[in-house]
């Protein structure tokens, strides 16, 4: 039971991440909404899965929003750059890992093709 409840909690605090990911980097807002994005911060620093969660949760809303509401990528650039100069060694380990970095540079080109299809037409 005990690891029953264990998953529902880190169920939980994942979803936290999500709903405030989402939050910080809604279309809607007029521009960054910074005192969010510095919560985000602590509670990546103040609890043991916080980087590896907030990583999933920027990773999921970068790809799901990549060539579609540059708005909200932007918000969420800001997130992680955010999060990079104020979070420790744990988060900065998985924002350097390879495979989150590919993703990055993938969605900067897709982000750049985008644009100069827009440009040209």
């Amino acid at each position: 039971m005990f690891l029953d409840d264990t998953l529902a909690v880190a169920d939980v605090v994942c979803h936290c991440y999500s709903l405030f990911t989402e939050q910080a980097t809604d279309a809607s807002l007029a521009s960054e909404n910074w005192a969010l994005n510095m919560e985000i911060c602590d509670i990546i620093n103040d609890t043991e899965d916080g980087p590896k969660d907030a990583i999933k949760a920027i990773r999921k809303r970068l790809t799901q929003n990549a060539g579609k509401n540059y708005t909200v990528v932007m918000y969420t650039l800001t997130v992680l750059e955010t999060c990079v100069k104020n979070c420790g060694k744990r988060f900065h380990i998985l924002a350097c890992n390879k495979e989150f970095v590919q993703e990055l540079v993938k969605l900067i080109g897709m982000l750049q093709v985008t644009y100069i299809c827009f440009s040209v037409k």
